[in-house]
């Protein structure tokens, strides 16, 4: 396949001339959103995220199609918040595999902006979290949290992955716990959480990390 790039200040105009070459596809980079970028093909125009984690991999995050729903404007919106998260040590692309592994009969949510990520039968809504352990300080401090005094989440599921993203630990923490160990840092106007061994004492946590383990097994 065919793959040509460009490096723009992405304008409407500008998606909506954009056109894939035969029999390949055209890559969009915003120079205003850094690591933003459109993906022209036959098939559609997709937004997609790229950014560095601090091992130096390059993961590539799918934010959604190109429409009227989701246009220039709310990629860059969603590429400005997984920046900040970035920035905090999380691993956005860590998170939604995890989303994966865990989601066996749940309803996963693509608008991070409602405050949660995933829906289980029940319609416990789950805000989901990873990091990965490689002996840095501060490595169990999750990602910024979304929305916690609005109580726009049910439940936290957050996994611990070892040096070679296996699980480590996993587990699911109600609302209530959550919101009494977390704290707020204003200047990010986030939530931050500090997932160490004693989460897993705190009232109403369950462990899943055999779960976890097996569901990885099983991809």
């Amino acid at each position: 396949m065919r793959r040509a790039m460009a490096k723009l200040n992405l304008t409407d105009r500008a998606i909506g001339a954009a056109k894939a070459p035969a029999n390949g596809r055209l890559e969009l980079w915003d120079t205003k959103s850094p690591g933003l970028c459109l993906r022209v093909s036959s098939s559609g125009k997709v937004w997609v995220y790229r950014y560095r984690t601090p091992d130096g991999r390059q993961p590539r995050l799918k934010l959604g199609e190109h429409s009227q729903a989701f246009g220039l404007a709310d990629a860059r919106a969603k590429a400005d918040k997984l920046r900040v998260e970035v920035r905090e040590g999380g691993d956005p692309a860590s998170d939604r595999r995890t989303a994966r592994r865990a989601a066996a009969g749940w309803a996963l949510e693509n608008s991070s902006a409602l405050g949660f990520d995933a829906v289980d039968g029940a319609g416990a809504r789950y805000q989901i979290k990873s990091r990965r352990l490689t002996g840095r300080i501060g490595e169990r401090q999750l990602s910024a949290l979304r929305r916690i005094p609005e109580k726009s989440f049910d439940y936290l599921a957050a996994v611990l992955f070892d040096a070679n993203y296996g699980v480590a630990r996993a587990i699911i923490l109600p609302h209530a716990a959550v919101e009494a160990g977390a704290r707020f840092r204003s200047h990010t106007n986030a939530w931050l959480f500090i997932l160490d061994d004693k989460a897993w004492e705190l009232p109403g946590a369950r462990d899943i990390t055999a779960d976890l383990v097996a569901a990885a097994e099983r991809l």
